[in-house]
């Protein structure tokens, strides 16, 4: 991907800096550079429970081996109420790491160039440039994983490596529309209960959009309650899946619905 094509793909994106003081000016110039609009968010200056972090497309949070698992600033909050996460910090900074395995969307270590952030950036946040690049596919099935418990979708992962088919994974309702929309997935899994938005919230706004309201879903829910059933009926999803579920069971499932090698069934809205 060039230059160009990066910089039109953050224009307009708001971009919010957390705890950044020390690796600051190289990220606000790689920001200026890129024209994308951003702002320093003072630390105490935010309360971890009010909505103002969710105007921001996306966050830089500046961690380092000081960082405390204590307060607002734990990872698992700011994903819970913003949209995606990057981590910046040193190479030594052991919490980068252990972060990004449970609750980030990617880390930058320091230092880095301009285009490296701004690649980080355009990737989680999308990866949608303004001149519309077409996604490139692998020619394999593509499925979404919607979930916002990790090991729900690193069970899922294990089974669907098995099946041939091209992955993607996102754990909020606002990435999986995001991601359903320019995915365009041959099946959707989506679960009901997942932070920002809600799995069945994330449908009607599919099934809204003519793009995608023909996509192939299923319902990842822990529960069995009548209203789950009636509303994913009325949306037209292809099948529920229980949690907790067994992985031949699973596999089973979840090959039949693919359909390796021949279309996928689709799932039609209802009027």
């Amino acid at each position: 991907m060039n230059k160009d094509a990066l910089t039109q793909s953050l224009q307009g994106k708001r971009i919010g800096l957390v705890a950044c003081k020390a690796i600051e000016a190289d990220i606000t110039s790689a920001l200026k550079q890129a024209q994308a609009p951003f702002t320093i968010v003072p630390v105490d200056a935010v309360d971890p429970g009010a909505s103002e972090l969710d105007r921001f497309d996306a966050l830089i949070l500046g961690v380092d081996d000081n960082a405390t698992e204590s307060g607002w600033l734990r990872p698992e909050i700011l994903r819970n109420r913003t949209r995606p996460l990057l981590l910046a910090g040193p190479p030594e900074a052991v919490y980068c790491r252990e972060a990004l395995q449970s609750h980030a969307d990617d880390v930058i270590l320091s230092p880095f160039s301009a285009r490296e952030l701004l690649f980080r950036l355009h990737r989680i946040t999308g990866g949608k440039c303004a001149s519309s690049e077409a996604v490139v596919r692998s020619g394999k099935p593509v499925v979404l994983a919607a979930d916002d418990d990790r090991n729900i979708t690193i069970y899922l992962g294990c089974v669907l490596k098995n099946l041939d088919v091209e992955m993607h994974f996102v754990s909020d309702g606002r990435a999986a529309l995001d991601a359903a929309r320019r995915l365009l997935p041959d099946l959707l899994l989506l679960d009901i209960g997942m932070p920002i938005m809600n799995g069945l919230e994330v449908l009607r706004r599919l099934r809204n959009d003519p793009a995608t309201r023909d996509l192939a879903t299923v319902l990842l829910t822990a529960s069995s309650d009548p209203s789950h059933v009636s509303d994913g009926a009325n949306l037209g999803v292809l099948d529920y899946i229980l949690k907790p579920f067994g992985h031949i069971d699973l596999a089973r499932k979840l090959k039949a619905l693919i359909r390796i090698n021949s279309p996928l069934p689709q799932a039609h809205a209802t009027t």
